[in-house]
């Protein structure tokens, strides 16, 4: 039985700038702004710039359950809708895989 695993990745459309606690998204696609809280900016800033990877939804869980005292079921409903709502903003890509692929995506990469 193969498990699958989200993956996530950043938008190459998007930049981000310090904003209180939080940072400022600036989708230069769409010329539209987004402010993130505490939460989503530590979920932001664990994913890899644009087009070097994605991250499993799990490691992000645990970013958050690392700096934040949450319970992990409820952090993790959090941050599956948090991330569905950036992907529905286009800040975000979403896949689903295979557990060995999600592992091979989040690799470091080697160069021959």
């Amino acid at each position: 039985m193969t498990e699958t695993a989200r993956l996530v990745a950043a938008s190459p459309s998007c930049v981000e700038t310090a904003f209180g606690e939080g940072i400022v998204l600036l989708d230069l696609g769409d010329n539209t702004c987004f402010r993130l809280n505490a939460v989503s900016t530590i979920v932001w800033r664990a994913l890899p710039q644009a087009g070097t990877g994605a991250v499993p939804v799990d490691d992000l869980v645990a970013r958050v359950t690392d700096t934040f005292a949450v319970d992990e079921a409820r952090c993790r409903a959090d941050v599956e809708r948090l991330v569905g709502l950036m992907a529905e903003r286009g800040l975000v890509r979403v896949e689903e895989t295979s557990t060995s692929a999600a592992e091979d995506a989040h690799a470091p990469a080697v160069a021959p």
